[in-house]
């Protein structure tokens, strides 16, 4: 059996129907356990996840690492982009990794680096060979057979050469030599003869030290480039400097950097530069600036082609020069044992690996800045944590949202992203440290593997399990062993559909051949903490609408911080109040006016969400009339009212003064200045300032002789014109026209409504009936409302 719980840090227990977890006391430093799980994904190679409570942040942390026991058979790698100055995401790089022909166990990023060029920080060696590095952080370093090692490398990189000085030779009466040569010095014959000032030339040796390599070029010291820094295969330098080309002495093209190693090389050309000079495959450049030390600018200016340089490297110990792969850490956590001074309090997403003393490494990501899922941990914290795991030494790598890890697990082919990077997606990084293995398939069965690897349940819930064959190397592969699934409480179908029992407690479901077998803990909650209803992905605390209306609720329940998987059917629903239905599986639909509630029940949790069902506070408007859409637009916009209590009398005849209060509501009641433009429109009457006001804008007027027939019903064609007329007031079209000549009743339509009918066909404001257009029929509410609805549908539709 390849996959366990985590007994000792986090074992998922129910006590009697509620959701109790075992507290591990290693957890305490970040919370504590909520949920937790360890899979064994390679020989050696263990995946931990974990989620903890932390009391003091009130939010949760989600930590995933890989515990890793040196072996041949699975060994650390470190990767780079094709360039130092390349990024590249851990997904990506890992593909590139399988690309080759490798199984890619687990991955993290790397080193801090420069966001503005992707140059690491610290350190890089690849293959043993140096592609970047400064000397002063802290370091991890792989060995071929997989040993991991940590602390500070100490890297030296010094140049040396020895080159002819000339300089003024000692007076006659100095009395000693003035200072010690390398070699014999020579007077110069016709200096002598002149009688001019005499000189010495004498042999010299040059040691200095290199600043570091493959970084942004500054004033600090003397840089080495090799073809590894940029895709340009420069310095990428853009200050004036000095740079010096080196190429092999030996003829040779491998100017490869090594530990441990010295080079000789010769010069082939010093060059006052003033932008970036080519690094070719097979040569090394030397640069400096031009506004860093005399001594480092006359260090290489005293160069010439054809001098001889010697590039010495190297490190504090032998183990470092026996590394394969070397990746930095910007600061170290834990030194011998004890957690450094002076770490960064604030809270973010971590990466870091520890090594205990046993050798084991310890590949750790946290993430943060997520709340609900992980708010992080502070370095101080990270450290504290790595401490607890066993941990003697650990530094940190870079984090924020770099933070990755991936990992191909036993059912897979290829690597997956485990845990949740804080930018909603991964970030592109310098370096990346992977641990990988053979993919070839061995092809001879080891154990079975199940997945998912824990999972916590809503009693009466349902998930499905799947289970796959895994040979000697890790790798699923087809089978025909006959293996079957068990459960020891709930149920499971062939196909590995798991139904959670009816009562809280762990089930241990099992995968067995009769000969080999596979084991997985799944917890029970019967009397969850807190249930929350979902409708079109938002959640439900209250519901306001109308009859009519349907609402298809999602349920989700927590327990102990956790979501439970569950279904609508492990839930119980009821309404309260005359108010609406609402289906086993969570459909409610409002059927009438009035208040109460949905019910939602589980175990002994229960959610009550308020309900209020009103549509209109009309009784004679029915949901099934016709009219009740056009009712209620202008009823809820404010453009009629009823006629009384909770009457709308959608039948009733509408007046010439109420069409026209209607449009100066929507106008929002303008002021107006005008008064008496008609006999019959006394003034303080509720209709005078909505007349006076349209009679100004030119929307009415009047029947003639000074006349405006307030009290009149309005027939569809006066309707018409005013509509018309209003429409050119607001600035909208009305050079649409409609054949009136299709409806048998158009010749009575009366000359002065003729653009008007036309116009108010064309745009589907007013339809006919049986043919006709009815022109000097009256017009009834309801027929109102549907004209000033149609006319705010196609008009907002043509502003839209």
């Amino acid at each position: 059996m390849k996959y366990f719980p985590r007994t000792l840090l986090s074992t998922l227990l129910a006590v009697g129907t509620a959701a109790s977890l075992v507290l591990s006391p290693l957890a305490a430093v970040i919370g504590s356990d909520l949920y937790a799980y360890d899979s064994d994904i390679h020989k050696g190679t263990v995946l931990s996840h974990g989620v903890y409570w932390g009391a003091t942040a009130n939010d949760k942390r989600t930590e995933n690492y890989i515990s890793y026991t040196p072996s041949a058979d699975v060994t650390p790698i470190v990767t780079y982009g094709s360039k130092v100055t390349s990024t590249s995401t851990v997904s990506s790089a890992a593909k590139a990794l399988e690309a080759q022909g490798y199984r890619v166990v687990a991955g993290i990023n790397g080193d801090y680096y420069y966001t503005g060029s992707g140059i690491p920080m610290g350190l890089l060696v690849t293959d043993g060979v140096i592609r970047s590095g400064y000397n002063y952080t802290w370091a991890v370093g792989f060995m071929e057979d997989g040993t991991v090692i940590m602390g500070d490398p100490k890297l030296s990189i010094k140049m040396s050469y020895t080159h002819t000085v000339t300089e003024p030779a000692p007076s006659d009466n100095s009395g000693e030599n003035g200072g010690e040569t390398t070699g014999d010095s020579s007077l110069s014959d016709s200096a002598a003869d002149s009688g001019s000032e005499q000189t010495v030339t004498r042999e010299e040796t040059v040691t200095k030290s290199i600043y570091t390599v493959n970084k942004a070029r500054d004033t600090s010291g003397i840089y080495l480039y090799t073809n590894d820094f940029n895709a340009k295969g420069t310095t990428g330098c853009t200050e004036a400097g000095v740079d010096v080309v080196l190429v092999p002495a030996d003829g040779s093209a491998n100017a490869d950097l090594r530990i441990g190693q010295t080079m000789t090389m010769t010069v082939e050309s010093v060059t006052a530069k003033t932008g970036a000079t080519d690094v070719p495959a097979g040569k090394i450049v030397l640069s400096v600036n031009n506004k860093a030390s005399a001594e480092n600018i006359k260090t290489l200016t005293d160069l010439k082609a054809g001098d001889t340089v010697t590039i010495t490297t190297a490190a504090a110990t032998g183990q470092w020069r026996q590394a394969k792969y070397i990746t930095s850490g910007y600061k170290k956590l834990i030194e011998n044992g004890q957690v450094v001074s002076g770490l960064d309090s604030s809270g973010a997403p971590r990466t870091a690996i520890g090594l205990k003393d046993d050798g084991t490494a310890i590949f750790y990501t946290i993430d943060g800045r997520q709340s609900g899922y992980s708010v992080g941990a502070s370095e101080s914290l990270l450290a504290q944590r790595l401490l607890q795991l066993g941990c003697t030494t650990a530094v940190c790598l870079d984090g924020g949202g770099s933070t990755t890890l991936t990992a191909t697990l036993p059912s897979a082919t290829s690597s997956s992203r485990i845990n949740q990077p804080s930018g909603g997606s991964e970030r592109a990084v310098s370096t990346q440290i992977f641990l990988v293995a053979s993919a070839a398939p061995s092809g001879e069965l080891d154990h079975y593997y199940i997945a998912p690897l824990s999972t916590q349940l809503l009693a009466g819930a349902k998930t499905q399990l799947s289970y796959s064959a895994v040979d000697t190397n890790y790798i699923p592969i087809s089978t025909n062993s006959g293996a079957s699934w068990s459960a020891s409480s709930g149920s499971i179908t062939e196909s590995g559909l798991f139904t959670a029992p009816s009562g809280g407690g762990t089930s241990t479901v099992t995968v067995s051949d009769g000969t080999r077998s596979a084991s997985m803990e799944i917890e029970t909650v019967a009397n969850p903490d807190r249930l929350v209803a979902r409708a079109n992905g938002s959640v439900l605390t209250s519901i306001s609408t109308k009859a009519g209306t349907s609402y298809a609720l999602t349920m989700s329940a927590t327990a102990n911080h956790m979501t439970l998987i569950s279904q609508n059917q492990c839930f119980q629903f009821s309404v309260t109040g005359d108010i609406g239905t609402i289906t086993a599986d969570g459909v409610f639909t409002a059927t009438k006016d009035g208040t109460g509630a949905i019910v939602v029940t589980a175990g002994t949790a229960s959610l009550t969400i308020p309900v209020t069902v009103q549509s209109m506070p009309f009784t004679d408007v029915a949901l099934s009339s016709w009219y009740y859409g056009a009712v209620e637009h202008v009823y809820e916009n404010g453009l009629m009212n009823g006629t009384g209590g909770t009457l709308f009398e959608p039948s009733a005849t509408t007046i010439r003064s109420m069409i026209v209060q209607i449009l100066y509501n929507k106008e929002g009641s303008p002021a107006v200045s005008s008064s008496g433009t008609f006999s019959d429109v006394p003034s303080g009457k509720w209709f005078t300032n909505a007349v006076e006001w349209a009679a100004s804008e030119k929307i009415v007027s009047g029947t003639g002789d000074g006349r405006f027939d307030p009290n009149s019903s309005i027939t569809r064609e006066q309707m018409a014109v005013i509509l018309y007329n209003y429409a050119a007031y607001a600035g909208l079209d009305t050079s649409v026209r409609g054949d009136v000549s299709v409806f048998s009743d158009s010749g009575s339509i009366h000359s002065w409504a003729a653009d008007a009918m036309s116009w108010a066909v064309g745009t589907g404001l007013l339809k006919g009936n049986e043919n006709k257009l009815n022109p000097e029929g009256t017009a009834s509410r309801a027929e109102v409302a549907q004209v000033l609805t149609n006319f705010d549908t196609i008009f907002e539709a043509v502003s839209n």
